[in-house]
């Protein structure tokens, strides 16, 4: 649940859940991950917060190296 338009360094929330929901995060992952970009992590640290938490992230928000 939104609270209010929330933007972060990376972008408004929206466009950011919409880019997430596309690479397959899930609900759960991405409330988690919207409360800590809230915390003022960056989007790739939080991204990989929310990973190590729920042991594991959609194979298309990989980087590819």
């Amino acid at each position: 649940m939104t609270r209010r338009q929330d933007v972060f360094a990376e972008g408004q929330w929206q466009m950011l859940k919409a880019m997430l929901e596309r690479q397959g995060w899930s609900q759960s992952q991405l409330e988690i991950m919207q409360e800590q970009l809230r915390q003022g992590w960056p989007l790739s640290i939080a991204k990989q917060n929310v990973a190590a938490i729920f042991g594991h992230c959609p194979i298309s928000s990989r980087a590819i190296a």
